[in-house]
């Protein structure tokens, strides 16, 4: 099921099962839609415990949201 992640607190190195490195910081909106197994890695990058809210998402529901562009 594809769902939003929304990073409420903490700081992340994310990595995705394709190898897509990144950070993840507080305000960020992540759209995960592969939900099932393990496919990805993250470890804390600062002292603030990773707090996050889910959004699931109905099959087919649209995500109005541009991928931020990283430099």
């Amino acid at each position: 099921m594809r769902q939003l992640v929304v990073t409420l607190s903490g700081t992340l190195d994310f990595v995705t099962r394709d190898g897509e490195h990144f950070t993840i910081a507080p305000g960020d909106i992540l759209l995960a839609e592969d939900t099932a197994g393990s496919g990805h890695a993250w470890k804390l990058i600062d002292d603030a415990p990773w707090r996050r809210l889910y959004v699931v998402l109905d099959k087919g529901a649209p995500v109005p949201f541009k991928r931020k562009e990283r430099p």
